[in-house]
């Protein structure tokens, strides 16, 4: 979303205009994350609507509630890497590759320490194993933290992000 505007040279237009980087930076991770946030009540609504379409009274919609709100804290961190990465390299092919890299191996590490055995020690290095979306919906505390976190650290990579694009010397 912030790559192709920059590669294209079409980002002059928005830079000449009188809003400043920090508020473009930040209506790009804002319409973003607004994105993430739609798509999560919509597929919720669409888990919901299933499940009592299939099972109807069978769903306890409030517990299943809390895993959602956790996903949105994994999509968030992953949304950061992302988008710190668009604004912190200059070539177009290095900052997809940079942000979605980090999450395809990230992803891939979950795995692997979930399949493989011996390598528990990757499982605590990987942010994407404190999305645990069974223990969310049973309610435990750590669950909750760990989704926090993750959204945490989400929140800090979209502001290391506007920080970079701020500063950033682009060439449009």
């Amino acid at each position: 979303m912030l790559v192709r505007p920059i590669d294209r040279g079409s980002m002059a237009c928005l830079l000449a205009t009188p809003a400043s980087r920090l508020r473009i930076a930040g209506s790009f991770a804002a319409c973003m994350v607004a994105v993430l946030v739609f798509e999560l009540v919509l597929i919720f609504a669409i888990q919901v609507a299933s499940a009592e379409a299939l099972f109807p009274g069978e769903l306890d919609a409030e517990k299943l509630g809390w895993a959602p709100v956790g996903l949105l804290g994994l999509w968030r961190f992953m949304m950061g890497l992302c988008f710190a990465s668009a604004c912190a390299f200059k070539d177009s092919r290095l900052a997809l590759w940079g942000g979605g890299g980090a999450c395809l191996a990230l992803l891939l590490l979950q795995v692997m320490t979930q399949a493989g055995e011996g390598l528990d020690a990757l499982a605590t290095l990987n942010p994407v194993m404190y999305y645990k979306p069974f223990e969310l919906a049973a309610g435990s505390s750590d669950a909750v933290v760990g989704a926090a976190c993750l959204g945490l650290a989400g929140i800090a990579l979209i502001a290391a992000g506007i920080a970079v694009f701020c500063r950033r010397d682009l060439n449009v």
